[in-house]
C-alpha cells in the first residue's frame, strides 16, 4: 500500500520508496483495520466473511472493495515491446528506472492524466 502519485519523486530521487506510505505503521490498529495480503476466494456477504484461497476465514464488520486501477492497453501495434510500459507499481517503478538510465532522447505518453502528466515531467528529468 503506497502513494502511487509519489512514485514520480522516487524516480527523481527527492524521496525513498518507504516514504511513500500513506500512514503511519500505528495508524491501522489505532484505527481497528486489520491488513491481510491475500487473495480472496469467496465473500459470504450473509455471514459478513471472506473466505481466502488459502482456506483461511476472516469475518467483517464493513466491507470495502477497493479494486484500483491498471493501465489501459487497447490492442496496439507495439504496445508490448520494449520500453513501453505504464506507472502503476514499484515494479514499473524500477524498470522505468531501468529503462532511463542512460537518458531519454524521445518519448510518446498516452493519457493525460495525473500519472501521465507526472510521468512527463519524470522523463524531461532524466533528459
Amino acid at each position: 500500500f503506497f502513494s502511487r502519485t509519489a512514485l514520480m519523486y522516487v524516480f527523481m530521487g527527492h524521496m525513498k520508496f518507504e516514504h511513500t506510505q500513506p500512514y503511519e505503521s500505528w495508524f491501522w490498529e489505532k484505527n481497528r483495520i486489520e491488513l491481510k495480503k491475500a487473495w480472496v476466494q469467496k465473500v459470504e456477504f450473509g455471514e459478513r466473511t471472506l473466505v481466502f484461497d488459502s482456506g483461511e476465514k476472516m469475518t467483517y464488520d464493513v466491507l470495502v472493495i477497493a479494486t484500483g486501477s491498471k493501465p489501459n492497453k487497447f490492442g496496439w501495434p507495439g504496445q508490448d515491446l520494449e520500453g513501453v510500459q505504464g506507472l502503476y507499481s514499484k515494479q514499473d517503478l524500477e524498470l522505468m528506472e531501468k529503462n532511463t538510465h542512460q537518458g531519454v532522447n524521445r518519448a510518446v505518453i498516452v493519457g493525460g492524466g495525473l500519472i501521465g502528466i507526472e510521468m512527463a515531467e519524470m522523463l524531461a528529468y532524466k533528459k
